[in-house]
């Protein structure tokens, strides 16, 4: 009864969040200011300066710290590579010294992608989407455990911290009186309480949590800060435990924020440095098209760089398709494209579409 439950909850939250799910690859609210200004060619200007700033802004939100995001810039034109897929100027003034406006792209996965890739460079695609933060701070002076109240400074600045990421939308609870009396921060902190926080995370569209503790302490005159970090609901995420150096925790909150998106960068790189190749048949008793329909379906995952028919007989085609990450990833994002693939008796790996 327990995982049936529980199952509900996740089917729940998947349904209830995935039109809410923003892509990676959109980047909102990109504000300019002229003063001193070609009023004929002010708004062609604002779009360029915003273009550019926006694809920073994503290679900086999807690329690992350690690559130079400004030479991988440098390196592109984005007039010619047209990396822009839509573009809306939200707001826009323009009057005798003064033009302003706010501009959303959307830049294109398909031409981001062959940029990285013929520079090898790691990236992730995935956004964590809607993400319940449940930060709980231990106070210093009482050592009571401080979720909804407040005294809750970590709450405040967490979220400051990961508001403008491209990677997450960070939802906080109300923390209305319903909420206050069935979710007690140690009942929250608790493992065996996970169902309940996915119950929580649900409520505001979400489908995943963040639970924070921030402990602070002093050690040789300095501030540091215990913290803990679980994920709930995330693959290969594993709950974390840190201590960190910081002189507040504003400082401190900002470190928290980074390590949860370097974290979900790790867990979710595409390394196309490191490519893998998969081998598999498909029948080919009804006719071509369903051939070519399959491989169609394959190429539309982001993970996969190329597929190329190696043998076709008039029973069957085997294929071959090269995909970045694991194999792991590679099963369950064909899965989600309602591409069936087993491995049958005789060990031969078979792809088989779904049909309604």
């Amino acid at each position: 009864m327990k995982l049936l439950k529980k199952s509900l909850l996740i089917l729940a939250a998947l349904v209830a969040s995935i039109s809410a799910q923003a892509s990676v690859y959109q980047v909102n609210g990109l504000k300019l200011e002229f003063k001193r200004f070609n009023s004929q060619k002010i708004r062609s200007y604002a779009v360029d300066v915003a273009t550019k700033r926006g694809f920073e802004k994503l290679l900086k939100s999807i690329v690992p710290a350690q690559y130079n995001v400004k030479e991988i810039i440098e390196s592109v034109d984005l007039k010619k590579t047209e990396v822009v897929e839509k573009l809306n100027i939200v707001k826009e003034v323009n009057k005798k010294g003064l033009y302003q406006a706010e501009i959303d792209i959307l830049y294109s996965a398909e031409k981001i992608k062959k940029i990285l890739q013929a520079k090898r460079i790691p990236y992730t695609q995935e956004t964590m989407g809607k993400v319940l933060l449940l930060p709980i701070e231990k106070s210093l002076e009482t050592g009571k455990l401080v979720l909804f109240e407040e005294s809750n400074k970590l709450k405040d600045e967490i979220v400051k911290s990961l508001s403008n990421s491209l990677l997450i939308e960070p939802i906080v609870a109300k923390g209305d009186l319903k909420e206050i009396t069935t979710y007690n921060p140690q009942n929250i902190l608790d493992d065996n309480n996970k169902d309940n926080v996915l119950e929580l995370a649900t409520k505001y569209e979400a489908n995943k949590a963040i639970v924070i503790l921030l402990e602070k302490n002093n050690f040789d005159g300095n501030d540091m800060y215990q913290t803990i970090i679980k994920y709930i609901n995330f693959d290969n995420m594993q709950d974390e435990s840190t201590v960190i150096m910081a002189p507040n925790i504003e400082k401190a909150a900002k470190n928290i924020a980074l390590k949860i998106k370097n974290t979900w960068k790790t867990n979710n790189l595409l390394e196309f440095n490191k490519p893998k190749r998969f081998i598999a048949m498909i029948n080919t008793n009804n006719s071509l098209d369903e051939l070519y329909e399959t491989i169609n379906h394959l190429k539309t995952l982001r993970i996969v760089s190329d597929v190329n028919i190696k043998q076709l007989t008039t029973t069957a085609a085997f294929i071959q398709t090269d995909f970045y990450g694991t194999p792991q990833e590679f099963l369950n994002k064909a899965k989600q494209k309602r591409l069936n693939i087993f491995q049958a008796e005789n060990g031969q790996w078979t792809i088989e579409r779904v049909l309604d």
